[in-house]
């Protein structure tokens, strides 16, 4: 049977690697290890905190079919010009319209060249989906847009991003037209969904559907022996929405009470202050900032630790389904979520286990679960608080399967359902 060509729009994507790029280069590794044939069309152009920029022996093997394209023209003689044109041609003035243009040209040659099957387009940057946006309406092929986080000017306390009402305008036209248009639209979480649907009018139950970020496997040696002692990690950079100052106190309540020895290690930019909040605490020798660390060595790092720590921002609800969720159990890793009350986080470890979940809010919730957890460190029973069922719904057979059941049964579609 011939391979079931697809064209993935993922305006980040490998070899950058972040956390949103992340995202979209395990989705893509995992519809090639399936048989599929697939194609991206990225961007070369991203600015901002990145743990590596080069191709790693993770992700060589999507190189080959990676388009990686220039959003911004150095030509500051047509750089106007340019994207005037971009914007008649596509539409929608948005951030992102040059690179869209140029990638949307690029697709219809591939098209030409070899047709494609059926068309992803990836957020975040979601200026990924403007090119597919234009590809559908010009080709008619199945389309399938996935959102990560919500448009920026809906991001909920206590994120903010000033913005002006012209601006929100054309990006809330263009949100609900790629919407309105999309075969398909999906999610990491219901929560997310439901948040978008109610703040932007849009999205549809009967053409919407959840899938988590996912837990690929990479090569990734789990018999690594653990360190012998309790070692907590987090993965990824803060912010100031993501405070750590309440957990930081509860860390030093449990070092006062415990005799075991407890690390806690940072992998990421530090750029909130935290080292000026561990120097007055006193956590100097438990705290450690590791910096920038490859994909790959932060998931050799993970399998040495005890648990992997989550911290959200203090939201009414949490929506979010953070990536580094897969990783720590790719890493066979318990979760400690310092989450809110009510939130994606709090569902899906009641639902499926996994770890323990403390309020964000409350110094006393995260110091019961890290005590919980050290608890059962210290008897060799972390073990318990890892879930098999967890790890199954963050699997890429279960992405795999939702995208082939929902197209089949619900679009009529068989390019996919191999």
């Amino acid at each position: 049977m011939k391979q079931s060509r697809i064209l993935v729009f993922a305006s980040y994507f490998a070899p950058n690697s972040f956390s949103e790029a992340l995202s979209n280069n395990k989705f893509v590794l995992a519809l090639k290890k399936k048989g599929y044939d697939v194609t991206v069309i990225s961007t070369s152009s991203y600015v901002g905190d990145k743990y590596e920029n080069s191709w790693s022996t993770l992700w060589k093997s999507l190189k080959e079919n990676t388009h990686n394209i220039p959003s911004i023209d150095t030509n500051s003689k047509n750089r106007r010009l340019s994207k005037l044109i971009a914007i008649f041609t596509l539409n929608h003035p948005i951030n992102g319209v040059s690179w869209s243009y140029k990638a949307f040209n690029l697709a219809i040659k591939l098209h030409q060249q070899n047709p494609f099957n059926f068309v992803i387009s990836r957020s975040i940057s979601d200026f990924g989906h403007l090119p597919a946006l234009k590809f559908k309406k010009t080709i008619g092929l199945k389309w399938v847009a996935n959102w990560n986080d919500p448009p920026y000017f809906i991001f909920p306390p206590p994120y903010s991003e000033k913005t002006n009402y012209i601006d929100q305008f054309f990006y809330s036209r263009y949100i609900k037209s790629v919407a309105k248009a999309a075969d398909y639209n999906t999610f990491p979480s219901q929560r997310l969904y439901k948040y978008m649907k109610k703040e932007l009018g849009v999205f549809k139950d009967v053409n919407s559907e959840i899938l988590p970020h996912l837990n690929t496997n990479l090569n990734l040696d789990l018999s690594v022996v653990k360190v012998n002692h309790f070692r907590i990690c987090h993965a990824g950079n803060l912010s100031k929405e993501r405070s750590p100052e309440l957990f930081l106190n509860a860390l030093k309540s449990l070092s006062n009470n415990c005799d075991g020895e407890i690390e806690c290690f940072i992998i990421g930019v530090e750029n909130v202050g935290l080292k000026a909040k561990v120097k007055e605490l006193n956590l100097d020798k438990i705290v450690k900032f590791t910096g920038a660390m490859s994909y790959q060595k932060t998931l050799e790092f993970l399998v040495t630790c005890s648990v992997g720590l989550l911290i959200e921002a203090k939201c009414d609800e949490g929506i979010f389904l953070p990536s580094k969720v897969s990783d720590y159990a790719q890493a066979k890793l318990p979760i400690l979520a310092v989450s809110p009350k009510v939130g994606t986080m709090r569902d899906l470890l009641s639902e499926f286990g996994g770890g323990v979940i403390s309020d964000n809010t409350d110094e006393s919730s995260i110091y019961n679960g890290l005590e919980t957890l050290y608890l059962a460190w210290s008897k060799n029973e972390l073990n318990t608080f890892l879930s098999q069922n967890f790890d199954n719904y963050l699997s890429e057979d279960y992405m795999i399967k939702k995208y082939r059941d929902f197209m089949l049964n619900k679009l009529n579609f068989s390019a996919i359902a191999k």
